[in-house]
């Protein structure tokens, strides 16, 4: 890292979220004591999300880069994208619907980061609006071997801020819809391990609407095929450190086949 790059590059993969993002944008807007970068990926929004973004950005003569895809690839393809265009040391990818708690929490986020040069992968707390901590162990804050992350001994809704260098050589998966956790995994398991934090850096929201986890064939197919490359990339590791999990992987695997199939039959497919 040199003088002049900065030290978070953060990406945010934005779609129909015009109704929120001003608050995305406003809780990375006033950040301070921290040197970032902004990079905003619209997913092909079919509403307004675009001028409200470059408006925002006009507003305020923000240098932050606004990249457009002509086809909707979804989240995993656009974070991808937008870390193409990353000069920091580590990426934080922000959701266009969660927000920073404080002024302060880059440069914390930063703080703790410092602490641990050896470490390639953090992942901090991340809560709800109404406070809740979305962790079976909120008051973990150390480093977890590649093992007991993969055995989710510390297990929830975190936000991952990767090294730059890191994420590019395992970036995400772009043939999945979901399945980020992959990635994280990836970097882990290279590593040896995570640095887990108890700082809160997220606030997460869960009331809004997501396309990818409502019912029907096309999530059906999404969590099928996340599933399947899971068991492949990951078997030696189910085999290795929890064979339960493996199981429960494969059950889920056979149950969804038998719904899509039973769908097709419903719909004379």
């Amino acid at each position: 890292m040199t003088e002049n790059e900065p030290f978070f590059s953060i990406v945010t993969s934005v779609y129909n979220r015009s109704h929120s993002i001003i608050r995305t944008l406003e809780s990375i807007r006033i950040q301070q004591n921290i040197t970032y970068e902004v990079i905003l990926v619209d997913d092909c929004s079919s509403d307004d999300s675009v001028d409200v973004i470059r408006n925002y950005i006009l507003e305020y003569e923000l240098p932050w880069q606004v990249v457009t895809s002509d086809i909707n690839r979804g989240y995993l393809t656009a974070v991808n994208k937008g870390v193409s265009f990353c000069k920091g040391a580590f990426v934080i990818p922000m959701d266009s619907d969660d927000y920073f708690p404080n002024p302060d929490t880059c440069h914390e986020m930063m703080k703790i980061i410092q602490s641990q040069p050896n470490q390639e992968l953090f992942m901090f707390r991340c809560i709800t609006e109404d406070g809740d901590k979305l962790s079976n162990n909120p008051e973990f804050n150390g480093v977890l071997s590649f093992k007991d992350y993969f055995s989710r001994k510390v297990r929830g809704e975190y936000l991952p801020v990767p090294r730059l260098k890191s994420f590019r050589e395992s970036p995400f998966n772009e043939k999945l819809r979901l399945g980020s956790g992959l990635t994280w995994r990836r970097i882990t398991e290279r590593a040896g391990s995570v640095f887990i934090s108890s700082f809160v850096a997220r606030v997460y929201d869960n009331t809004g609407e997501d396309r990818l986890s409502q019912p029907g064939k096309a999530y059906l197919e999404n969590t099928l095929k996340y599933c399947l490359t899971d068991l492949r990339t990951n078997l030696h590791n189910y085999l290795k450190y929890d064979i339960r999990r493996g199981f429960k992987l494969l059950k889920k695997i056979v149950s969804l086949k038998r719904q899509l199939l039973k769908l097709s039959a419903n719909n004379g497919d």
